[in-house]
């Protein structure tokens, strides 16, 4: 079944995401200029910049994604580059954590 947004006039909610979650726009980001063309319709959480006082995030920086062409949005120089999004305009597509990979930070040489 496809997720389905609030109406115009309902406040949306914050997505409540972590590093490395993948997330849906609300609206895909399309780029001003030449450059490169969009949309871009995915992100990954590269940063988080703000959080609320009651633990929620409000604002995110990504690394914009568009499957369909297997492109990531790049800077004037030719480097990934955040883009910056309050959390009630983007949506968790999928968590880090659920795809397949673990952290080995941390872990002594005894595996």
């Amino acid at each position: 079944m496809p997720s389905t947004f609030p109406r115009e006039d309902t406040p949306l909610p914050l997505a409540q995401v972590e590093l490395a979650d993948i997330v849906r726009l609300r609206e895909p980001y399309m780029p001003r200029g030449e450059r490169q063309r969009g949309p871009f319709p995915l992100g990954i959480v590269a940063e988080i910049l703000t959080i609320l006082p009651d633990g929620r995030m409000r604002n995110v920086s990504l690394y914009l994604y568009d499957p369909e062409r297997k492109q990531i949005f790049l800077g004037p120089n030719g480097i990934p580059e955040f883009v910056d999004f309050h959390c009630s305009e983007i949506e968790l597509y999928k968590r880090a954590t659920e795809q397949g990979y673990e952290t080995l930070l941390g872990r002594g040489p005894e595996g």
